[in-house]
Order: C-alpha cells, then sequence, then structure tokens
C-alpha cells in the first residue's frame, strides 16, 4: 500500500507557510477570533466529529467538542463558540442536524440551541441573535429548508424564511438583513433581520 503525503503548500508573497495543527480528521471550517483559531472535524463522518482550537503562542490543542454530528459552519463571539452539525444520513437523511454553542473556556457539555435541524448549516451570529439555515429533508414528509434565528440568551426559535430545495447554503449579516446564496440555484437573497 502507498500512503499519501499531503501536498505542502509552498511560500509566496505571504512568506512562510506556518503548520497550525496536523489534523487527519476531516477538517471541515475553520474560524479565527483574536488570534485563537477554532476548526470542525467530521471525523468518522457519522457521530465523531469535533469543534477543536488552538490559541496564539500555544502548541496544545484543544477539544471543545466531541461526539458531533458532521459539525461543519462555525462562528463565534467574545463568549461563545457556535457551530451547525448537518446530522448522519442513517436513520433519518440528515434530519437529526443541530445548532450547538460552548464557551471558550470549553470543558462540561456543550448547549444545545435547536435540535432536528435538517441538513443544518452556515451559522451567523450578531449582539443579540444567532441565524442558521437548514435544507429541505430528502425523504417524506418533506419539511422545507429555511432560515432561521434565536436569541442569543434562549427563547423562541424564529423562522424569517422557507424554500423547497434540498441543498445548504451560505449566511452573512450586515446590521438590519440576512443574506444567503443557494450554490446550486446560483441565488442570492436577503431578509429584514
Amino acid at each position: 500500500a502507498v500512503e499519501l503525503q499531503a501536498p505542502q503548500p509552498l511560500p509566496a508573497q505571504g512568506g512562510d507557510v506556518e503548520v497550525i495543527a496536523d489534523d487527519p480528521e476531516t477538517p471541515w471550517d475553520v474560524i479565527v477570533h483574536e488570534g485563537t483559531v477554532v476548526w470542525t472535524t467530521y471525523g468518522d463522518h457519522l457521530s465523531g466529529g469535533c469543534v477543536k482550537m488552538k490559541r496564539a503562542g500555544e502548541d496544545r490543542v484543544i477539544t471543545l467538542a466531541e461526539q458531533q454530528k458532521q459539525p461543519s459552519s462555525l462562528a463565534v463571539d467574545a463568549q461563545r463558540v457556535y457551530w451547525a452539525s448537518h446530522g448522519v444520513k442513517r436513520p433519518t437523511y440528515f434530519k437529526d442536524g443541530s445548532v450547538s454553542c460552548v464557551p471558550w473556556s470549553g470543558g462540561g457539555r456543550p448547549d444545545i440551541i435547536a435540535k432536528d435541524q435538517p441538513l443544518a448549516s452556515s451559522i451567523a451570529v450578531d449582539d443579540a441573535w444567532i441565524y442558521w439555515m437548514t435544507a429541505t429533508t430528502y425523504d417524506e414528509p418533506h419539511v422545507p429548508g429555511a432560515l432561521w434565528k434565536r436569541r442569543k440568551e434562549g427563547g423562541e426559535i424564529i423562522q424569517l424564511a422557507s424554500w423547497d430545495w434540498i441543498e445548504g447554503g451560505t449566511i452573512a449579516l450586515d446590521a438590519t438583513h440576512v443574506y444567503w446564496m443557494s450554490p446550486i440555484h446560483a441565488l442570492l437573497f436577503r431578509v429584514r433581520k
């Protein structure tokens, strides 16, 4: 058997390339906050995903959450790390996605913001709210995909928009609107927060 080596980037105008972490667990998303790097891994593509971080100037990698069902998109604020998890294919074909968060200090179990979120993806936060997307379910009965929000301190989950396409997307925020894209349909939308 031939062991494949990861391709090594070559330095260019930016100077020397630095290896931050060597993580074999299928990294998916990355975000940086005040020098701390946070990333998600799919792990075994079932329930073995993780949320990990490495603080600037430290050598060790800290696992903030493990046993996650394919964590994908990340968002952060000064207090917490947030992520959306796709869920797993069996037995419910990704209907068991979720949105979770954990304090920067880690430790303990993650707080579940929303569970049973089909193919939860693309998450963003502002000062008061958490926003995320879900996809239309594949199997019957179909549940439409949607753009959701919930206050950071808890409360009702509110639907801002819905659609009937079986895909995730990407969201972004400004002061007044939530923007989202449908990569397969090549459409860009916005709705007032």
